[in-house]
């Protein structure tokens, strides 16, 4: 394997812990758990920092595909950076805690939690848009591993362990009951990508997957059997795969932020 795809390897070990120690922190330490995914809390902010993060690492790219005169590269790239930017700035209401800004009345009227935000006015609509968007991107860039195609619009697609990192997100749940949702698609991707592992003979790959599969299921079982955990804040879990979200975002973003550099140095 190159030093990235250890480096993106690591990554997904050290993502499959993290998935593992929230579960755990349900399951034995109920209140500590509660108290750090509360709105406003320490899960919140960590989504605010590495949206930031991976929405300068994208405007940072950009730049840098400006400077190589890849032109629809760099705008595509500012643009999604900029949304970035403004996700971070929308999960913590715009600092309307921290400066006590009240909210305008036109908003609080539509807004679910009364906050100075915009995605709290359907709140349910943008937690799944950003579900199946996440599905989607997972299915391309699985098809384009198949392909062995490594950039899509001059933009560099996510390695198989990334790719990896990206389809567990949504499995992050509170289960109420055991039952199929749109998210169990990624089984197929997770499917495909263990028979790539066996094709390219690379078994580390396949035993990725097998552990991913193998955590889906750790989650399904233990978030239904400890549902009753979830008690303080009934949005725990989607804060939690919020904060997982941008913690991936902000590593993929850097690593596109490390391509463009070394094609820069190379040109």
């Amino acid at each position: 394997m190159s030093k990235t795809l250890k480096i993106s390897h690591s990554f997904f070990i050290s993502l499959v812990a993290m998935f593992t120690l929230f579960t755990v922190l349900l399951v034995f330490f109920e209140e500590t758990y509660n108290e750090i995914s509360l709105e406003d809390g320490l899960i919140e902010y960590m989504s605010f920092i590495f949206l930031f993060i991976a929405g300068i690492f994208i405007i940072l790219t950009s730049w840098n595909n400006f400077k190589l005169k890849k032109v629809i590269t760099a705008s595509i790239l500012l643009l999604v950076g900029i949304v970035f930017i403004v996700a971070a700035f929308e999960e913590i209401s715009w600092g309307q805690r921290i400066f006590g800004f009240d909210t305008p009345e036109k908003l609080l009227a539509i807004n679910d939690q009364d906050e100075f935000n915009f995605h709290n006015i359907d709140k349910r609509f943008f937690d799944r848009a950003l579900d199946r968007l996440n599905i989607l991107f997972v299915v391309f860039t699985t098809v384009m591993l198949f392909l062995n195609r490594d950039y899509f619009l001059g933009v560099r697609m996510p390695d198989v362990f990334l790719t990896l990192s990206f389809a567990l997100i949504p499995f992050y749940h509170q289960y109420n009951v055991i039952s199929l949702d749109f998210y169990h698609l990624l089984y197929l991707p997770l499917l495909a990508i263990f028979f790539l592992g066996i094709i390219q003979k690379q078994h580390i790959i396949s035993l990725s997957t097998v552990v991913a599969f193998l955590l889906t299921i750790f989650l399904l079982v233990f978030h239904t059997e400890f549902n009753d955990h979830f008690s303080i804040s009934k949005n725990s879990a989607n804060e939690i795969r919020e904060m997982i979200f941008s913690i991936v975002c902000a590593f993929y973003a850097y690593l596109l932020y490390v391509d463009v550099k070394r094609v820069k140095h190379i040109s």
